[in-house]
């Protein structure tokens, strides 16, 4: 340690991240946090790991639920840019779009494995999974032990998920002064914590 004294009045203050927060911001990161979750139910209900009835009808419901909103940001993101980011005006059009891209994905499930716990990859399955409100009803999924391998896998995953939307949407992505190396950035936002701001006092945090 040193008594030398600083001449603070010669120093620069250099701010490395001062982009405001926006709505658009909290949405992507939303999509990013959720390839990690859909990476894990998917480790939790194919690749063997031992789920009670419930547990796997909880996560399963989880899944599918968080794929349609998945589709829903999708949407509202970058192939709609006159729909609020509060999700309040959401039409008619663009909500079947989401249900119909989800429920293509929810047929690549597999099938057998469906079957052998009671589920049938058809419309009248999907429609019943999408509309359940009762199995999570209290916002907390029934999941067994998950391993840290499986978690460091699932990030990983989402990181090479937002590396390749990216480069799909490098455009959009630039126009909300999102960077290639944000990952972290958004991975790690308690987006949660920001929702019920306003955009006015949402643009006074730096991210």
């Amino acid at each position: 340690m040193t008594n030398e004294k600083i001449d603070w009045s010669k120093k620069e203050l250099v701010i490395k991240n001062n982009r405001m927060l926006s709505r658009w911001v909290l949405r992507l990161a939303y999509m990013v946090q959720m390839q990690d979750r859909i990476f894990l139910s998917n480790v939790i209900l194919f690749t063997g790991i031992r789920t009670t009835k419930h547990q796997f009808k909880s996560v399963l419901t989880y899944m599918v639920q968080t794929e349609y909103q998945i589709k829903l940001m999708e949407c509202v993101l970058f192939r709609r840019h006159d729909l609020s980011l509060m999700l309040l005006d959401i039409d008619f059009n663009s909500l079947s779009w989401a249900k119909k891209q989800t429920y293509e994905w929810f047929k690549t499930l597999p099938r057998q494995l469906m079957y052998n716990h009671g589920y049938v990859l058809d419309s009248k399955t999907f429609n019943y999974i999408l509309g359940d409100v009762g199995i999570n009803a209290t916002n907390i999924v029934d999941v067994p032990k998950i391993t840290d391998e499986a978690k460091d896998k699932a990030r990983e995953y989402a990181e090479s998920w937002f590396k390749e939307k990216y480069d799909q949407e490098a455009k959009e992505m630039k126009k909300h002064e999102v960077n290639e190396d944000d990952f972290d950035n958004l991975m790690d936002m308690w987006y949660t914590e920001f929702e019920w701001y306003p955009d006015d006092k949402l643009s006074c945090f730096n991210w």
